[in-house]
């Protein structure tokens, strides 16, 4: 049983869900799918986003940590206002990050949560499933969003470790995310 359904969407920063619903005699079966109408390609070395050149410069949002009296609002303008054009998140965003950057123009380059040096062990024996796990309901999440530009697998996952032990278990990791099915390009 094969569905092929066609519909163009001109490329923009549009959030779009498709429905596809099969009903018949005691079954019924729904699925649904999200995606953006943003395209994402490098060429050489250049980042394009929507066919155009895109320089990132992103920030990372600290304004929330070090109590500066801001709403995430006017953080997140004060960002735009700088010059900024991204920002970038240690964790998965909320719903209120991914709303305020959708009515900002502000793309997010986010990755899952506990995946930093401080909290994840790249070394140990199990970690390959674990962490696609969690990887997997990160893309799980944001999937389609128009705010979520970038995918980071993590950060700096291999300080505190040996090198010759680190180095092998990252590329595993990023192997294994680039052969999956819920790998989005481009993810960093």
């Amino acid at each position: 049983f094969t569905v092929n359904l066609t519909r163009t969407y001109p490329m923009g920063w549009e959030h779009k869900k498709v429905v596809l619903e099969i009903e018949g005699p005691g079954n019924h079966c729904s699925r649904k799918v999200g995606f953006n109408t943003t395209h994402t390609e490098v060429r050489g070395k250049q980042f394009y986003v929507n066919g155009e050149p895109f320089l990132v410069k992103g920030m990372i949002p600290s304004f929330i940590e070090h109590k500066a009296d801001l709403s995430l609002k006017e953080g997140l303008q004060q960002i735009k206002e700088t010059g900024a054009n991204m920002i970038r998140l240690y964790h998965t965003p909320s719903e209120k990050y991914l709303t305020l950057c959708e009515e900002l123009n502000l793309p997010i380059i986010s990755q899952p949560d506990e995946t930093t040096w401080k909290n994840l062990d790249i070394t140990h024996r199990n970690i390959l499933e674990d962490y696609l796990r969690q990887f997997r309901k990160h893309i799980h999440k944001l999937d389609g969003h128009p705010s979520q530009l970038l995918f980071n697998l993590g950060n700096e996952l291999e300080v505190n470790h040996k090198h010759e032990e680190a180095i092998p278990k990252l590329y595993e990791i990023i192997t294994e995310a680039k052969k999956s099915s819920y790998y989005r390009f481009p993810t960093t």
